[in-house]
């Protein structure tokens, strides 16, 4: 009777050893395929970050401009806060 009850905890807490057979032959497919995409993927992060850094370069850019511009936003932020 102890048995069963280990094998229902162990089921619980582990799975069931017919579930970590089935997954480690999905993931067999899943490891070639993830070589091929890992190039892909980088490709991808290395075309985010040029971008970033292109967004982060124009704001520098229009850095000088907003500070010229700060004085008139803050008028039209007051007469808006004063309705």
């Amino acid at each position: 009777m102890a048995s069963p009850q280990k094998n229902k905890f162990d089921q619980l807490m582990f799975g069931s050893r017919q579930e970590k057979i089935d997954e480690k032959m999905d993931e067999a497919p899943k490891d070639s395929m993830s070589d091929s995409n890992e190039d892909e993927d980088q490709l991808e992060y290395m075309k985010i970050m040029m971008q970033v850094d292109d967004i982060m370069g124009s704001l520098k850019e229009m850095k000088p401009m907003f500070k010229k511009l700060s004085p008139m936003l803050d008028i039209i932020k007051k007469k808006f806060s004063e309705e």
